[in-house]
């Protein structure tokens, strides 16, 4: 049976933001801070994949501890869905962990992977351009 084209998100939320220190510290890394408003880098990405594909096909992969993080700043995400890296390996390899999941639940699939800290000004505009960009796919 073949599946059909979903879109997913994964999102990569692992860096401790040292550039950014002293308001990024090590329990406080950088996607949970409010820089640029009321919500954290970590709220903002997450409600801006939700635009893109739906909850359950949204991922958070970030070292295991960062799961507290995730159920104070985002208690409506599935922690189904947190990818726990067992190791720091880097970014590449975040992508790849949980890009392999996502194939064995859909071969199908089409990935949009964002990094947890970006800024937008018009995300009204992004979102058309993902939508876009997965229609060439």
């Amino acid at each position: 049976m073949e599946r059909a084209r979903e879109e997913y998100v994964i999102i990569v939320a692992g860096g401790t933001g040292t550039r950014l220190w002293p308001l990024s510290r090590q329990k406080r890394p950088k996607q949970f801070l409010s820089i640029f408003g009321d919500q954290s880098f970590i709220q903002t990405v997450y409600r801006r994949a939700l635009k893109i594909a739906l909850q359950k096909r949204v991922f958070i992969v970030a070292p295991e501890a960062y799961s507290q993080y995730l159920r104070h700043y985002l208690p409506e995400f599935p922690l189904e869905n947190f990818m726990g890296e067992p190791s720091k390996k880097g970014t590449t390899a975040a992508y790849g962990y949980t890009a392999t999941y996502i194939k064995q639940l859909n071969p199908e699939a089409i990935l949009h992977i964002i990094a947890a800290d970006d800024y937008l000004e018009d995300e009204t505009k992004y979102a058309k351009a993902i939508r876009e960009a997965a229609k060439i796919v």
